[in-house]
């Protein structure tokens, strides 16, 4: 009976370091394989205006402290272009670091688009991505809702020696030696009233803003020609 019970003694003695070599075996596992990546936009809405900042905050909880390389690109999500990219190398604490960065969008056409990051260190790989809009005109229709019109500024672009209105022939001369893509058509339409001239641009962006501030002016029946459903529905909100 003394020796069984020795026996059983011993049993459990190992059956208690056997467990307390798995948990230390789990925790130097799991220790050495946390590697996190997250990724936050910093604005209250994902719509961002052409005159805005692109703020947002990158998180890595490294499995261990060290360099990593840090890879940020923004893709247009219809275009699939990618658009801006960013690499930098830079060293990490193991207790997570944040870094806060910036990106001017002003550079960017009215859209959807997908910002993405990669880290990576001598081991291993993460990503994350996050999801934004581009509004050009959004701060402009808000001006427009609070004030009931939109203030077109004035563009000195015709060197022809009198205004607009009185030579139209001239000013429509350097526009067309501009090319259609340009922005003089736009600015000739706002000096004279015609719709006519945005119908030469061939850019649909800068056409729809082109007929966007003229019917701003008054003449709301143009806000069906826009073809950015966002902007003419705006339009015609204004109309009411």
């Amino acid at each position: 009976m003394q020796k069984r019970g020795v026996g059983d003694h011993i049993l459990s003695l190992l059956v208690i370091v056997l467990v307390i070599l798995m948990v230390l075996v789990f925790k130097f596992w799991f220790t050495n394989n946390v590697f996190l990546v997250s990724l936050e936009i910093n604005h209250d809405s994902l719509t961002i205006n052409q005159d805005e900042e692109l703020l947002f905050t990158l998180n890595i909880v490294p499995d261990k402290p060290g360099e990593v390389t840090i890879e940020y690109e923004i893709a247009n999500l219809e275009t699939e272009e990618v658009v801006w990219t960013k690499i930098l190398k830079t060293k990490v604490q193991s207790s997570g670091t944040n870094f806060r960065e910036n990106f001017v969008v002003s550079s960017l056409y009215r859209g959807d688009y997908n910002l993405n990051v990669k880290v990576s260190s001598e081991t291993k790989k993460r990503s994350a991505s996050s999801f934004f809009k581009v509004e050009s005109l959004e701060r402009k229709f808000e001006e427009a809702q609070r004030k009931g019109s939109i203030e077109i500024e004035e563009k000195n672009v015709y060197e022809i020696g009198e205004p607009a209105k009185e030579n139209i022939n001239g000013a429509e001369s350097i526009c067309t030696a501009q090319g259609s893509g340009s922005d003089c058509f736009s600015d000739l339409a706002q000096e004279t009233g015609d719709e006519s001239f945005c119908e030469r641009i061939s850019d649909s962006i800068i056409k729809d803003d082109c007929i966007t501030n003229l019917a701003l002016q008054g003449n709301y029946d143009l806000c069906s020609e826009i073809k950015d459903n966002y902007q003419r529905e705006v339009c015609f909100a204004l109309k009411r």
